[in-house]
């Protein structure tokens, strides 16, 4: 048995023909990803401010959940650093942008964080928060 928390293509190649032997991660963990990201940006007053003045909350949310491919830790991370640009003053264009700009591996996520300077705070105490 070969698990996987991404579709790799050499997985893809080998076992993806037969689907009685493969099983997508992503189709056990979209409900628990989506209630995740509902119930804690809608905690959030600075996401609930700017929805009653702009937005459409199920783009943003859906935005998330579609762009995570079932990796809650990429959830977290991105949440994070969307409630962090909320009070910041970001505004919801940028907002609504932000789950598809990021990369959606973890690693590459953590990569790009550190070489272009964002959301630095958010993720330092975040990755403790998560490894420690």
């Amino acid at each position: 048995m070969c698990v996987s928390s991404h579709r790799w293509n050499q997985f893809e190649a080998e076992f993806g023909q037969d689907n009685s032997r493969k099983l997508y991660i992503e189709v056990f963990t979209k409900n628990d990803i989506e209630l995740f990201v509902r119930e804690t940006l809608e905690r959030d007053p600075g996401y609930q401010g700017m929805m009653e003045d702009e937005g459409n909350p199920i783009d943003l949310l859906q935005e998330i959940v579609n762009a995570s491919q079932g990796v809650f830790l990429w959830v977290f991370l991105v949440v994070r650093s969307l409630l962090s640009g909320i009070t910041e003053g970001d505004q919801l264009v940028h907002v609504l942008k932000k789950p598809n700009s990021l990369p959606k591996d973890v690693e590459e996520y953590f990569k790009h964080v550190l070489e272009n300077d964002i959301d630095l705070k958010v993720t330092r105490s975040t990755f403790l928060t998560c490894f420690s």
